[in-house]
């Protein structure tokens, strides 16, 4: 027992982190652990306890953690007052080196195992998130840490921990997928509208760039495919130029900015890679970033709100069907109505072979007048489907989606009377 004691004072009074966990703490990660620390010094206490920690991972800017609390209906104002409510003094200095409780020390190696299991190469603050979770100490962390009990798992009794770990393996599924998708470069459009992101944060004080910077970047760049999905989907600029604007002000930055981006502008890119990776593009463009944007999110750092849903599925639907993979990036069409002209000659060859089969069934099973059936079940079809293209093409007040529509249904109307009036003719 006292050999075992020995050990146990051994392996806590060993600098933690030294060159090992610290290492493995993404850089999130860090300000989380900077931001725990603060929280330490103001509740007067001489070492991090998981509580600190907890306050860290709610400390602005908003991380992966606030998201998956945000997304398991946790509301961050009261689970941040209620950690609040569970500080005590622990009767200790504090110093400038950091010090962690054995808790603390126990919650970071469960965070650096699941961010090994899920395949990452570094701690997210989701990992700290699910790593300060109830659950029992297994013999080897009763050894190195000791069997004291946390007193935040009594705090999590109040809490939906099972919607949040459901959340938690949602978002560690998707990240995973993304870790085989390649990082596509940008067109030099796409490189404009970022650097006027860029511009667009130093302009509105901010520290890093978020959805509303990039999103302002694309409203002001001219004559990109972006801006012709927005207004083909009944968007207003002008209005959501000025919403973005109002969104785009953050609490002015004490330092020089740097070129970082909030968790909502990374989930944008990485959708905007993911994206244009799908479609069997080598660049990523404006209409790719737009997609990300238009994305719903449950974080604050969103723009998602700012068009309707049918506005939304409008671009979606406009943006996917650029998808031709092309050998290269030069046969890229290089405007949504170049890209919408194969989708109209699939959508006319497609009426004109459904034409061909209904005729030709009529014709083998009529007795009479198969001519005249024909052309009677040419005009009730082609007339239907051609409404109910008009009516599509009127809700989805696109020009590009209506000269798509009407077209294709035209020419299969046309297709239609043709091969109609020839078996006339012939019989």
């Amino acid at each position: 027992r006292q050999l075992r004691a020995h050990l146990r004072s051994q392996h806590n009074d060993r600098p933690f982190y030294a060159g090992n966990v610290l290492d493995s703490l993404s850089k999130t990660s860090v300000r989380v652990i900077e931001a725990a620390q603060a929280a330490m010094r103001d509740s007067f206490c001489g070492q991090i306890s998981t509580t600190h920690l907890l306050l860290g991972l709610l400390a602005p800017p908003e991380n992966s953690a606030v998201t998956t609390l945000r997304a398991a209906g946790v509301d961050i104002e009261a689970f941040k007052d209620a950690a609040r409510a569970m500080l005590t003094s622990d009767g200790q200095i504090a110093t400038p080196q950091k010090k962690f409780a054995p808790t603390v020390k126990r919650a970071i190696e469960r965070a650096k195992d699941e961010s090994i299991k899920n395949g990452f190469t570094s701690i997210s603050p989701a990992h700290l998130l699910v790593a300060l979770l109830p659950r029992p100490a297994s013999v080897a962390e009763k050894f190195s840490y000791g069997a004291a009990q946390d007193p935040l798992e009594k705090f999590w009794a109040n809490w939906p921990v099972d919607a949040i770990l459901h959340h938690y393996n949602s978002l560690q599924e998707r990240e995973r997928e993304l870790i085989e998708i390649p990082i596509l470069d940008a067109t030099e459009r796409t490189k404009k509208i970022v650097e006027r992101g860029y511009q667009e944060m130093l302009a509105h004080s901010g520290s890093r760039i978020s959805t509303a910077h990039l999103l302002l970047g694309i409203l002001k760049e001219e004559d990109t495919v972006a801006i012709e999905l927005l207004q083909g989907a009944g968007c207003d600029i002008a209005l959501l130029q000025s919403s973005a604007e109002d969104l785009a002000f953050q609490e002015p930055s004490q330092q020089i900015p740097a070129r970082e981006y909030t968790e909502g502008a990374k989930r944008a890119m990485r959708d905007a890679n993911l994206m244009a990776y799908v479609q069997g593009f080598k660049f990523i463009d404006s209409s790719q970033v737009l997609t990300g944007l238009m994305a719903p999110s449950e974080g604050e750092d969103s723009v998602a709100h700012l068009w309707t849903q049918q506005q939304a599925v409008a671009v979606f639907d406009a943006v996917r069907s650029v998808s031709i993979r092309p050998e290269s990036v030069e046969t890229r069409p290089q405007s949504l109505d170049d890209a919408l002209r194969n989708r109209i000659i699939k959508c006319a060859l497609f009426n004109i072979g459904v034409g061909f089969l209904c005729m030709a069934t009529i014709a083998s099973n009529s007795n009479g007048e198969p001519a005249g059936q024909a052309v009677t079940f040419f005009s009730m079809y082609y007339g239907l489907t051609t409404g109910v293209g008009a009516a599509i093409s009127f809700l989805r007040k696109g020009p590009a989606l209506l000269k798509a529509t009407w077209c294709s249904f035209f020419f299969g109307f046309l297709s239609g009377l043709l091969l109609a009036g020839i078996l006339r003719i012939g019989q």
